[in-house]
């Protein structure tokens, strides 16, 4: 039985105009070259994108981990890094380069050519309608006030014209659609009526939807004992399954880790145990990823194939973010409202 897998994200920022004191600092002129690096080779560009996103989500995990009081925690930090990506090409805001993780003299021009050349491979990826997953991640940029021609032409597929002074509920309700369009109607009314006001003059958002089938299916489910620390348990339905799989373990984090694939090869889910013994396993863990450590996990020389007995919990699970000023340290943004808001399944 092949248990199918479905992640949906949806992130909105929204920008009233308590915003535009600093950011028409969203100082709209072209974007000339700078001095810094280029990122003119194509894969040099789009991999050094995925590794200061790297680096961002590390931190951002970090941070929300412990913030999070214990409880379950799922988020896309991609769909934060992309929505600040965005903010950054038309905006002078110096905090934003160290956020993103860009060096201070890095060409802007350079970062958002690697930016269209990850959204035309995104692009292709979501067409190719012969995989045996469906993944989209898309962008949009909701404005009322002109923006510079040549910014608007870098951006002109994220762009959307709306006058929130006029018809606020309609631009609520436009909004609210294209998050649910493009999350295949999972995520809906991600805005609640009155969040978009006649104040607002710009939303940010990114949706990400994945939904795909393991390459070596679960057996019916079935109670089990679930440990949430090394003396405490409880019964939770669980997937199960006795297969070949890539497994290895890592002193350098004190975990066994296990690499779950999906059907057509190229997307994986990779679970880190900490181990049992330790009381703290899992805050302990987090502390110690890097993006050394992430590279270590994934071209690791220590995997083996071997016969595991896997058995996962069957969960749904949904986190939403009001704001973001419990990530301040990371962040530094405290003038922007913003709802996040994920939703995860296996079913």
């Amino acid at each position: 039985m092949h248990w199918l897998c479905k992640c949906v994200i949806g992130l909105v920022m929204l920008a009233t105009t308590t915003w535009s004191s600093t950011v028409a600092g969203v100082t709209q002129k072209c974007v000339p070259p700078g001095p810094g690096p280029s990122l003119n080779n194509t894969l040099y560009g789009k991999s050094y994108l995925y590794k200061l996103e790297q680096e961002f989500s590390i931190k951002l995990l970090q941070t929300l981990a412990t913030s999070s009081n214990k409880n379950n925690l799922i988020f896309s930090p991609h769909s934060i890094y992309m929505v600040i990506l965005i903010t950054y090409f038309w905006s002078n805001e110096k905090n934003l380069r160290s956020f993103l993780h860009l060096p201070p003299d890095q060409d802007k021009m350079s970062v958002i050519q690697a930016y269209r050349m990850d959204k035309l491979f995104l692009s292709k990826r979501a067409l190719n309608t012969s995989a045996d997953y469906k993944f989209s991640s898309v962008n949009g940029i909701f404005y009322q006030y002109p923006i510079e021609e040549c910014i608007a032409e870098l951006l002109k597929d994220e762009m959307h014209k709306i006058d929130f002074a006029v018809n606020p509920e309609l631009a609520n309700k436009y909004i609210n659609n294209w998050v649910s369009n493009h999350t295949n109607q999972i995520i809906k009314d991600l805005f609640p009526v009155g969040m978009i006001t006649s104040r607002t003059i710009l939303v940010l958002a990114n949706a990400a939807y994945f939904n795909g089938y393991w390459s070596s299916g679960f057996d019916s489910t079935e109670n089990d004992m679930f440990y949430t620390s090394p003396s405490k348990y409880e019964y939770v339905t669980m997937m199960k399954k006795t297969a070949v799989f890539k497994i290895s373990n890592s002193s350098e984090l004190g975990s066994r880790i296990i690499e779950l694939p999906y059907k057509g090869g190229d997307i994986s889910l990779f679970v880190i145990l900490p181990n049992v013994n330790e009381e703290h396993g899992i805050s302990q863990l987090s502390k110690m990823l890097s993006t050394n450590t992430i590279q270590n996990i994934v071209s690791s020389s220590q995997w083996r194939l071997d016969y595991v007995n896997v058995y996962l919990p069957k969960f749904n699970a949904t986190h939403t973010i009001g704001d973001l000023r419990e990530v301040n340290e990371v962040y530094n943004y405290n003038y922007v409202k913003n709802r996040f808001y994920v939703r995860f399944s296996s079913e």
